[in-house]
């Protein structure tokens, strides 16, 4: 694959997480074109962005609106470059069990976290198996083995690592893989309601003895991304992952 002018495409891209995903990609050389949903917290990416002379431009939009996935989409074409790689980070997380999460809340957590993988990757994997193949990383959770009082947010990164495969098997010939990452606790924005006792709890026994940082998952995508990862595929990698925490 040509080195020149790759495109990476990141959901969630304005803040947190995704936000590092987008400018660490960059870094590594990427045009980086990304979606996110509010204005100022783009408006704060693209600061950052041309602060450090990088190339990231985010679209606003939701991705589980199949309309506003298209237009994300010619605006995307809009760039030189082969598409290379996808990344869906997009996602909410209400916590509640089976009997506290509202109907809303449970197709809200699955529009955003499934549909909006599936929206994303049916309107431009077409782009990058005609650009001659690429790298779909889609962002899970160690939650998705099961977490107490998060059963909406659970099942649907569950079902992320269930289509990442799927990716990975039926596009082998397109020359495209996918990977899935299941990040542990982060310090972002999904762990700002967390009680402090278990924050505390996560950084004493975190395996560099302090919390998962989003450059820590940003460089994980940087690497299912590069030349280096062009056999892997098909596999969940565990970024700051806990089992006794969460299975």
């Amino acid at each position: 694959m040509d080195s020149a002018a790759k495109i990476a495409v990141v959901t969630g891209a304005s803040h947190g997480i995704g936000r590092e995903i987008a400018l660490t990609l960059a870094e590594r050389g990427f045009t980086v074109r990304g979606i996110g949903l509010y204005a100022r917290d783009i408006a704060a990416t693209h600061e950052e962005a041309r602060q450090r002379s990088l190339d990231v431009e985010v679209f606003e939009g939701d991705v589980s609106k199949s309309s506003e996935v298209a237009k994300f989409q010619r605006w995307v074409e809009k760039t030189r470059g082969p598409l290379r790689a996808i990344c869906n980070n997009a996602a909410i997380r209400p916590v509640g069990t089976v009997l506290t999460t509202s109907e809303e809340d449970w197709d809200r957590v699955f529009a955003i976290n499934v549909k909006g993988a599936y929206l994303v990757l049916r309107t431009l994997l077409p782009a990058m198996i005609g650009a001659g193949g690429g790298a779909i990383v889609n962002i899970a959770s160690c939650s998705a083995m099961g977490a107490a009082n998060l059963v909406a947010y659970s099942a649907s990164k569950s079902a992320l690592i269930a289509m990442t495969r799927c990716l990975a098997e039926d596009h082998k010939q397109d020359r495209v893989r996918a990977n899935v990452i299941l990040p542990g606790p982060i310090r972002s924005g999904m762990t700002e309601g967390l009680p402090n006792e278990l924050l505390v709890w996560c950084e004493q026994n975190g395996v560099q003895g302090r919390m998962g940082q989003p450059r820590d998952v940003a460089n994980a995508v940087a690497f299912l991304v590069s030349e280096e990862a062009t056999t892997v595929s098909g596999t969940e990698l565990r970024v700051n992952y806990w089992p006794a925490l969460f299975g």
